[in-house]
Parts: structure tokens; C-alpha cells; sequence
């Protein structure tokens, strides 16, 4: 393996790279290619062991819309989930609000489309 693929910077750049584009695909309405670039740039973020906060939230928010528009729930809440996890060991702030705020409502609408009300 060359020695620039195995770099953070390098992965983190792919990802974000990644997350556009899925971003740009979603936004057309074309499920599939979204969900492929929002995959890899999914699987890159978490194969860092600390990826930076906020890339990781977007693109597990990326994720989690896409896979819940697909109509498979349990990856959605699982990527939401994750992000949550990701947030809650992080300073307080003003981008820690806003993200917490995605991350929450995304969650609510996995558990509105599952139909738990409870």
C-alpha cells in the first residue's frame, strides 16, 4: 500500500471530497450515486480513530438522509447514533449546538418514519 493512502490528512480530504459530492447527488435526487459516495466517504470517517467532529456529524447526517430516503431505517438511526456518540464527550460551543441539533432531529425523523412515537 503507498504510503499516501494511508494518511489521515489524506482520508479526511477523501471524505470531505466524498461528502460533497454525495451531497450534490442527493440534492439532484439520485439515491444511488448519493448513496455510494455518502458509503465511502462514511467508511473513510470512520476508519480515523478521532476524525475531527464536525465532518464526522455531517457526513453521518448525509448518511442517515440518504439511507432513510432508500427506505432502510435501522443504518439510518445506526449513522445518527454514532454521531451522537461522537458528540458527547465534546466542549460546549455554538458548532457543537448546531451539530447536536442535526444529529437530534435527524433522530427524531428515523423514529417518525419507524412509527415510535413513544
Amino acid at each position: 500500500m503507498r504510503l499516501w493512502l494511508s494518511s489521515r490528512r489524506w482520508r479526511l480530504w477523501h471524505a470531505d471530497r466524498r461528502l460533497r459530492i454525495a451531497g450534490y447527488w442527493w440534492a439532484c435526487g439520485d439515491l444511488i450515486a448519493a448513496a455510494r459516495h455518502a458509503g465511502y466517504a462514511w467508511r473513510l470517517v470512520r476508519r480515523d480513530p478521532a476524525p475531527p467532529v464536525g465532518l464526522a456529524v455531517r457526513v453521518s447526517a448525509l448518511v442517515a438522509s440518504v439511507e432513510g430516503d432508500l427506505g432502510h431505517p435501522d443504518e439510518s438511526r445506526a449513522a445518527l447514533e454514532w454521531a451522537l456518540r461522537r458528540l458527547d464527550g465534546e466542549p460546549r460551543g455554538a458548532d457543537l449546538a448546531t451539530l447536536l441539533a442535526a444529529a437530534l432531529t435527524g433522530l427524531g425523523d428515523c423514529h417518525r418514519r419507524a412509527g415510535r412515537y413513544r
